[in-house]
């Protein structure tokens, strides 16, 4: 259950826990980044992004999708 404190284990989806006795937790990397170049905001990308929604990204909002 979530709510005890006790028996709580994450439930993240960027996050994986390596052993849940010793709390230690890796994170994963992102594989790209959306980048809005007139404002230079930039979102990090977990998942592949085909290309179809790369380009529908790029047409409907201007966010450009860059990988590492």
């Amino acid at each position: 259950m979530r709510n005890n404190k006790g028996d709580w284990m994450p439930q993240g989806e960027y996050l994986s826990c390596v052993n849940y006795q010793e709390s230690v937790f890796v994170e994963r990397k992102p594989i790209g980044y959306l980048i809005h170049e007139p404002t230079g905001s930039s979102f990090a990308v977990y998942k592949p992004i085909s290309r179809f929604h790369a380009l529908m990204l790029w047409w409907c909002f201007g966010v450009k999708f860059e990988r590492i």
